[in-house]
């Protein structure tokens, strides 16, 4: 079982406190993926024993999402992280690709704005147990919430960022405000064998 950690723009100190919070309760691999080659906290982040990932080796076959970035809602009060609808979605695809690269199965995808207080290797023997292929939380009406995630292996992210390709982007490329939270929703609607929904 893996932590996969992802921030595209300047780390904040919370990244931090996230990866410390783990570590309280885990020695389980934790990957970041981040293009802040300069940011401040890389060394305490270090100290930690995280394997850092650089953007630029997995940022890579993305081309339908990278095609239409010009039609995501751009958050100017949001700074550094104007980009935060075109990221989210983008996180998957640095997802899959690492998880490529890697080889790696039985991944708990991880927000850095959210923080564990119990070891997640507990929650590998639910979701084996319960044949989980991808989990996930329900957040609203008609809204999904990934800040906390679980992919058993390549192949359910991969279904993930096809339908997104293939169904969502295809169908909400006239307008329509492009949201992660919805997207993921809707898959969920079409896929409900795959999914398990996490208490929430």
């Amino acid at each position: 079982m893996n932590l996969i950690l992802s921030f595209i723009g300047k780390l904040p100190e919370y990244t931090i406190y996230c990866i410390y919070q783990i570590r309280i309760y885990s020695n389980l691999p934790i990957y970041l993926i981040y293009n802040d080659y300069s940011s401040k906290h890389l060394e305490k982040i270090k100290t930690h024993d995280v394997i850092l990932v650089d953007y630029k080796k997995i940022n890579c076959n993305n081309k339908k999402i990278n095609s239409i970035k010009k039609k995501f809602h751009i958050v100017d009060g949001l700074y550094e992280r104007r980009e935060l609808f075109y990221r989210s979605f983008e996180r998957f695809y640095l997802l899959r690709n690492l998880l490529e690269l890697f080889n790696l199965e039985d991944i708990i995808f991880l927000e850095i704005d959210n923080l564990v207080y119990d070891d997640p290797s507990k929650w590998i023997n639910i979701f084996k147990n319960n044949d989980v292929k991808m989990s996930f939380m329900i957040d609203n009406i008609e809204r999904a919430s990934t800040g906390i995630s679980y992919f058993k292996d390549i192949y359910y992210i991969t279904k993930l960022t096809d339908y997104f390709d293939n169904v969502y982007f295809t169908n909400n490329i006239s307008g329509k405000f492009l949201n992660e939270m919805s997207a993921v929703y809707e898959y969920y609607k079409k896929n409900e064998d795959d999914c398990f929904i996490m208490p929430s």
